[in-house]
């Protein structure tokens, strides 16, 4: 079994240091709860250039899931999202978040770009993040 589709050129991403205290202030003014108190200390986050490249690199090169009912469901699509980017990237500032959309409960990721917090589905169901509340994207809780 194969775990890379194939190889693509790593791009360098710059990232930018921001304080746990920040994140969580940030997370909590969205009225959202950690499903853990602070795992990092320190997060790491790119540009909003930076954040389309990764998100590029890792669709384009990591097997990425096939949907399986229980096991690989939408909270496995976001963490899997979420350990991708830290293990390549180094980025700790996509947030695992579980919450409402119109279907009922689901798992899915924000993203901290420049000017705040969005959403990103991570299976292949959108190709931009959107804002939160947009189709009904409703986060309650996160990991980060």
């Amino acid at each position: 079994m194969c775990f890379f589709k194939k190889t693509e050129p790593k791009p360098e991403i710059e990232l930018s240091e921001v304080q746990s205290g920040t994140i969580f202030s940030e997370l909590g003014n969205l009225g959202l709860q950690p499903l853990y108190s602070r795992l990092d200390s320190k997060y790491y986050q790119p540009t909003d250039e930076g954040w389309a490249e990764a998100l590029l690199y890792i669709y384009k090169t990591q097997e990425v899931p096939i949907y399986t009912s229980d096991t690989m469901d939408c909270e496995d699509f976001a963490m899997w999202l979420k350990v991708m980017l830290n293990i390549h990237f180094h980025i700790n500032t996509c947030a695992f978040v579980i919450g409402d959309i119109p279907q009922g409960k689901h798992g899915f990721n924000l993203l901290r770009l420049s000017d705040g917090w969005y959403v990103w589905e991570p299976q292949p169901s959108f190709d931009a993040p959107f804002t939160i509340g947009t189709h009904g994207y409703e986060p309650e809780v996160y990991l980060i």
